[in-house]
């Protein structure tokens, strides 16, 4: 049960890292709340059997990196839609 939830909260992390390089980054939010969650889950799995947490630990980390690029992203990049019927193309003669 605790691999299972430590391979999902893993796919979740490079889910949203692979997100977060898009257009449409806001659906990386999904993926991060997701890794969280299973991360937590494993991480209360493995206190009650004392095991090692490192792979935990690298998945928190790696979701906390990317939380903290969608939330620059998020107040700094303007994802503005222009009009391409206003766009002019010309062709370039030699």
């Amino acid at each position: 049960m605790k691999i299972i939830f430590v391979f999902l909260a893993i796919l979740a992390s490079v889910l949203a890292i692979m997100l977060i390089g898009l257009l449409i980054y806001n659906l990386e939010i999904m993926s991060i709340i997701a890794g969280l969650t299973f991360g937590l889950v494993v991480f209360y799995l493995s206190k009650k059997s004392s095991q090692e947490k490192k792979v935990i630990q690298f998945t928190f980390l790696v979701t906390a990196i990317v939380l903290a690029i969608a939330a620059y992203k998020f107040i700094f990049d303007k994802n503005e839609m222009i009009n391409t019927n206003t766009l002019q193309i010309t062709k370039n003669r030699f």
